[in-house]
């Protein structure tokens, strides 16, 4: 139970000064003081941290700690899970920070963790999207923050996620756009006017269905001539290379991309594909003009 007392006292200039403050105990078990300049204040303080700690809401911490704090701890605390391999990469940590810093940040820096309602979270959602972010930048943006106060939920800074209730709407006619991949046909002219590495690269993702990191990664090792055969083993990006989501599984190559690795033959390098260096819009531009004229 909450109580309301007064305090005065004599300052060191001989002025006598009068406060109001409220004594209570969290639901830690710890004493907590709050001071406020007059009586009615102090009332309002004491009802709302009753109902609190009543109803098992009420955290000391979510009144001292602001959300850079929380997404300082935040970003420490994906940082341990990278150096542990819990389920963190490299890329989804520089995501993490990017959305933290570039977002979240520059517009919710200095508010403490108690003043973050639902109504902060989408004000600050229609400040994004005012500024001309996108629908799925804003997700992306909320989907952090959300994270982020799920940590401090199990930090205990927090006893709710303002943010879980907070939807990105969309205009009325968005959906998944379906992918159409090439016709054969299309697929056979395309190969035809690509360079011999381009083409190469164009058979085995086409007759593996290898991610992109995968390809990168594939080693001669994985390759089983003798039943025409790719192990997945390594998936790799511009973060370094990586153990693959399915790693171990195997997949057919069809007999034209294995003669064309056999005519490539087991070179010096480890690896069969170097990660390519070259702007992917320029040579799909090149394709394309060079289909266009068939």
């Amino acid at each position: 139970m909450a109580s309301v007392r007064k305090r005065t006292w004599v300052s060191p200039s001989g002025e006598t000064k009068t406060a109001w403050f409220v004594d209570y105990y969290d639901n830690r078990g710890d004493r907590q003081r709050k001071h406020f300049a007059n009586k009615k204040a102090a009332d309002a303080f004491r009802i709302s941290v009753e109902g609190q700690l009543a109803s098992g809401v009420y955290r000391p911490d979510a009144s001292k700690l602001t959300v850079k704090v929380a997404c300082q701890a935040f970003i420490a605390h994906c940082e341990g899970r990278l150096r542990r391999d819990e389920r963190m990469t490299r890329k989804m940590l520089a995501v993490y920070r990017g959305y933290i810093n570039n977002h979240i940040i520059p517009s919710l820096a200095d508010w403490r963790l108690s003043q973050l309602t639902t109504k902060a979270v989408g004000d600050f959602r229609d400040g994004l999207r005012d500024n001309g972010m996108t629908v799925p930048t804003t997700r992306k943006t909320l989907a952090t923050l959300h994270s982020i106060l799920e940590y401090a939920i199990s930090q205990d800074w927090i006893a709710t996620n303002v943010a879980r209730a907070i939807k990105v709407i969309g205009p009325r006619n968005e959906g998944s756009r379906k992918i159409v991949p090439p016709t054969k046909s299309d697929l056979s002219r395309i190969i035809s006017a690509a360079s011999p590495s381009l083409q190469l690269m164009l058979l085995f993702a086409a007759s593996t269905g290898a991610r992109a990191g995968e390809q990168w990664a594939a080693r001669w090792s994985d390759v089983d001539f003798d039943n025409a055969q790719l192990r997945m083993s390594q998936g790799g990006c511009i973060w370094g290379r990586r153990a693959a989501q399915n790693c171990g599984r195997h997949t057919h190559c069809s007999t034209l991309s294995t003669t064309c690795l056999g005519a490539k033959g087991l070179e010096a390098s480890i690896k069969i594909f170097e990660a390519p260096r070259f702007d992917i819009r320029q040579s799909a531009r090149s394709l394309y003009r060079a289909r266009q004229s068939d």
